[in-house]
């Protein structure tokens, strides 16, 4: 896991936004998917072709 979470801190540097501005997105999404993390969301994310 720790290198998925370097890999994110590493594209949140990249886009020049600060962890807080994506942590609320990313809660809403959380709690409206009934997921507690975000390999949850990914998984039916990935199913429905919404990512790249």
């Amino acid at each position: 896991m720790r290198a998925v979470d370097q890999q994110g801190r590493e594209d949140v540097a990249r886009r020049a936004c600060c962890t807080g501005t994506v942590k609320a997105p990313i809660s809403s999404i959380l709690t409206r998917t009934n997921c507690t993390n975000q390999v949850q969301a990914a998984v039916p994310a990935q199913e429905a072709a919404l990512l790249d």
